[in-house]
Formats: C-alpha cells, structure tokens, sequence
C-alpha cells in the first residue's frame, strides 16, 4: 500500500506541474489577446489578425490542460485519500487488535497470580497465630484440671510443629498435657487435619471453637474407650490437600 501511495504522490506532482504549466499557457494568450489591440499592430490587419488566431489557440491548449490537470489532480487525490484511510483504518484494527491481546495478556496474568497464591496457600505450613493462641488458652481456663492428649505422625514434621504450638498453649494455660507427638507411626487409614476427640463434650466443643482456624473437627470415638480415654484428644494428622 505505502508503494501505491508513493506512487499516486509523484502522480499527483506531474498533474500539479502540468496545471501550472497550462494556467501560464492561458496567460501568454490572455497576453496575446492584449497584444492585437496596441497601436502599432492595430495598424495591421494581416499581423493582428494573426495575433488574434494565435491567441485563440494558445487559449484553448491553456484551458483545455487547466481542464485536464485539475480533474487528473482531483482524481489522484481522492485516490490518496482513499488509501489514506484504508491505511489508517488497518492501523486502527490492529490497534484495536493488540489492545484485546494485551488485555487477554493481563487478565491471564491476574488468573496465573490467582493460582500462585492459592497454590502457595495449600503449600504453606499451618501455623496459628498469636491471637489464635491466646483464644485457645482462653478456651482451656475452664478446663484446666481435665488432661488432653495430643499426637502427631512421627515422619510429619510440619503437623510436629503445629501440635508444638498447640501443646505449647495449652501448657501455658495450664491444662494437663500428654504430650504423644511424634508418637504415632501408622495408621490403617491415614488421617488428615485436625481431629478432636473424647468423651468430654464441652471440653472438645471448646477446643472445636478454639482450634476452628485450622479446621479441626470432631473425630470418631470407639465406645469401649469412653471410660477409659483422657477428656480430649488432639491429633495433628497430615495437611489436607484442599483448603
């Protein structure tokens, strides 16, 4: 399209020239037509009639071309013009074009952000905060002549780490700790989260509120321990896949 455009520009030029040319050639016989009428040629009739024929021609070649360059110079023109805007129509499409892919661009950059952060929140440790530790102890005051056990996978150092936490808490507040961390090697079906246990409702009801921040929920518990089994048992089993 730019070798069109260039071309139809040096068109344009010729048919420009060739106007001024032919507007000059209109003037020599509008200046001729002036001749005819001075006093030494008015005198004689064989040379200002010739005068006059040659002006006449020279006027009609002139206007003629005027004619021919200024409908060649419209002509090319909107010939440009239309290029022009087929030019600038393309270059608005693919504007328009890349704007799309640059939002596309940004808005899969915000999704694969998005997916990091969750990723990097099923990937990161559990932890409780220090607030959450202080409602736990808060949670146990009531309690605290009633003993809770607490257990972990002996391989799982980061549910170790939490039940260190949690124990930590719970001795703080002075609630009697069996601590069994560590302790568990296997298990038929192995157990994920925080599971809480024992025959004391309230007790575990507490501890279920307290320990609500890293999902803990009530465990199963085998009748034929009811009498037998400490007031509240916590196991710290793996981290859950899902949030």
């Amino acid at each position: 399209m730019d070798d069109k455009i260039s071309s139809l520009d040096l068109s344009d030029s010729w048919w420009g020239s060739f106007l001024t040319i032919s507007t000059l050639i209109v003037l020599l016989g509008v200046t001729a037509e002036a001749l005819q009428f001075m006093k030494c040629i008015s005198r004689q009739p064989k040379l200002k009639h010739s005068i006059e024929v040659a002006a006449f021609l020279v006027l009609v070649v002139g206007i003629a071309g005027e004619l021919l360059g200024e409908t060649k110079t419209i002509s090319v023109g909107d010939q440009i013009s239309g290029l022009l805007n087929d030019k600038a129509g393309a270059a608005n499409e693919r504007a328009s074009r890349a704007e799309k892919a640059a939002a596309d661009v940004s808005l899969e950059a915000e999704q694969l952000k998005a997916d990091n952060l969750a990723l990097e929140a099923r990937l990161a440790p559990r932890r409780l905060s220090h607030a959450e530790l202080e409602g736990l102890k808060a949670a146990v005051k009531p309690f605290v002549s009633r003993g809770i056990s607490i257990w972990s996978y002996g391989i799982d150092l980061e549910a170790g780490i939490l039940a260190g936490q949690i124990k930590s808490a719970l001795q703080d507040a002075g609630a009697p700790v069996v601590d069994s961390i560590g302790h568990m090697v296997s298990s038929w079906t192995p157990r994920a989260g925080v599971i809480i246990t024992g025959p004391d409702d309230k007790l575990v009801e507490a501890l279920l509120t307290a320990l609500k921040p890293i999902s803990a929920v009530r465990g199963p518990l085998d009748p034929e321990r009811v009498k037998t089994a400490i007031p509240a048992e916590i196991f710290v089993g793996v981290k859950p896949l899902s949030p």
